[in-house]
């Protein structure tokens, strides 16, 4: 989904908001469009791990909360590392927290 350069790449944008000054999120349908199988000389159904794509950007001077969407979230990368495979810890109100200027790329297989 971060790389779809075809005319269609605007369908993949499930969901985009602006949560504060400076925060912003957005989920992209992560799954391969026939197209791409066919480009890629794949038949039937190749794997592809994450389904759903969560982004989150935060380019202010505090760290923010934000809801983490209903699933099963994995974070790919935050503003440290970009070869993380972890679990998504979220607080007891389902919160996840970006650090100040920085962004965080999440996974979701269950969608």
């Amino acid at each position: 989904g971060l790389w779809d350069k075809t005319p269609a790449a605007a369908e993949r944008m499930l969901q985009k908001q602006v949560r504060a000054p400076g925060v912003v999120t957005f989920r992209l349908d992560n799954r391969l469009r026939e197209e791409q199988k066919a480009a890629a000389g794949c038949s039937g159904e190749p794997e592809n791990q994450w389904k759903e794509l969560f982004v989150l950007y935060n380019a202010s001077e505090e760290p923010v909360k934000i809801p983490l969407p209903k699933g099963e979230w994995m974070v790919l990368a935050d503003g440290q590392r970009t070869d993380i495979c972890e679990k998504a810890q979220a607080d007891s109100r389902g919160m996840i927290q970006a650090a100040a200027c920085s962004g965080m790329i999440l996974g979701c297989v269950d969608r």
